[in-house]
């Protein structure tokens, strides 16, 4: 008698517990379902619209900007496991300093400089239709992605600029899904590995991964978004870069004007003999909107 008690209070206790487990995980997955309500179903064109109208009020900016450099290989091989929340170690005569003279859809003029103010590269674009840029230090090459501010390609007005320029680095535009990360869900356009991931209430920007090859094998590149502007809520004024979620650069606008003439003049003034004929710059052409 005693044992058949023992025994069916036992059960009853497994059985609240079972209940309760059962509960706890409803709760969660409810609190799931009711974070993911916030997140409506949205076509591409839709998601990439939304993003666009979000930046529609910043039409021209000249930034100061300082890049860290830190080495991800400091202290194991990439393909290698390693402790976590090891300080990134930075690689201080690496770093450099920008000024960007920025127009949307326009143009953009780079000047890439050390922090002794020596220039290392000049780069010029107009979206679309061509970029040139020159190494002015041997030692200190510059490739086009290092130089231009990666939030740069959603101030346009265009999504089908947008787009492309998305294709450019590989992002697939033909699907967007809603995933959850962490506590929250956000739009995924692209695949698994290559996509943008967007803020469902604010239309923001947060990341942007890709895919690339170093040292004949592929690793994730993850660009993430933060310290966004209080008088332009759409300008993050952070982009910390991760390979294989190692920090390995991190870029802050130190400085930025809505009057681009005198920065865009004095840049001018300073490479104009350098540029190729086929770029129409001129001292005197006023450039606007």
């Amino acid at each position: 008698m005693k044992g058949n008690l023992l025994n069916g209070a036992k059960n009853r206790g497994l059985c609240r517990r079972g209940l309760l487990i059962w509960i706890l995980g409803f709760g969660l997955q409810l609190m799931v379902v009711t974070n993911s309500v916030d997140a409506k179903i949205i076509g591409v064109d839709g998601l990439l619209s939304k993003v666009l109208e979000n930046n529609q009020n910043i039409r021209s900016f000249y930034f100061e900007m300082g890049t860290r450099i830190f080495d991800p290989e400091a202290f194991s091989p990439l393909d290698e496991q390693r402790e976590e929340n090891l300080v990134p170690y930075e690689t201080k005569d690496r770093n450099f300093f920008q000024k960007t003279v920025w127009v949307r859809d326009e143009y953009c003029l780079i000047e890439t400089l050390d922090y002794a103010e020596t220039p290392l590269n000049m780069y010029i674009i107009e979206p679309v239709n061509r970029a040139f840029g020159i190494n002015l230090q041997d030692s200190r090459p510059f490739s086009n992605e290092d130089l231009v501010y990666p939030y740069l390609i959603f101030f346009t007005k265009f999504v089908a600029y947008l787009k492309s320029s998305l294709e450019d680095i590989g992002i697939n535009t033909s699907k967007v899904t809603i995933e959850q990360r962490e506590s929250s869900v956000v739009y995924q356009l692209g695949s698994d590995d290559e996509n943008i991931l967007v803020d469902p209430e604010s239309f923001a920007v947060l990341e942007i991964n890709r895919q690339v090859q170093v040292w004949g094998r592929f690793y994730p590149l993850q660009i993430r978004f933060s310290d966004w502007d209080k008088q332009y809520p759409g300008l993050p004024e952070t982009a910390r870069f991760y390979i294989n979620s190692r920090l390995f650069k991190e870029v802050r606008i130190l400085l930025k004007q809505r009057r681009v003439y005198t920065p865009r003049r004095n840049f001018l003034s300073k490479y104009h003999q350098m540029l190729p004929q086929f770029f129409p710059f001129s001292l005197d052409t006023s450039y606007s909107q």
